[in-house]
């Protein structure tokens, strides 16, 4: 299984122009449960960043993993390994 990432820079905060997809990530897993924590981990990797943000191009598969967000985040993955920022 395959889920499309889209990496994705908002243009409008600085020009006032339209939304840009700067690189498609592709995230390979066998079962939902191993591909939802690597998309958990690129939006983590962009907290601090104002203008980038990641959405998966399939609206079905956003809508579970908005759902998995709930109660699939470990306090391990918050924090990211015990490091409190």
């Amino acid at each position: 299984m395959k889920v499309t990432v889209n990496e994705i820079l908002n243009h409008y905060s600085i020009t006032k122009g339209e939304d840009e997809v700067v690189r498609q990530h592709v995230i390979s897993g066998d079962k939902f449960e191993e591909i939802f924590p690597q998309i958990y981990a690129l939006e983590r990797s962009s907290r601090y960043d104002n203008y980038r943000h990641y959405e998966i191009t399939d609206a079905d598969i956003r809508n579970a993993y908005s759902e998995w967000k709930k109660y699939g985040v470990t306090i391990e993955m918050y924090y990211g390994g015990g490091i409190v920022d």
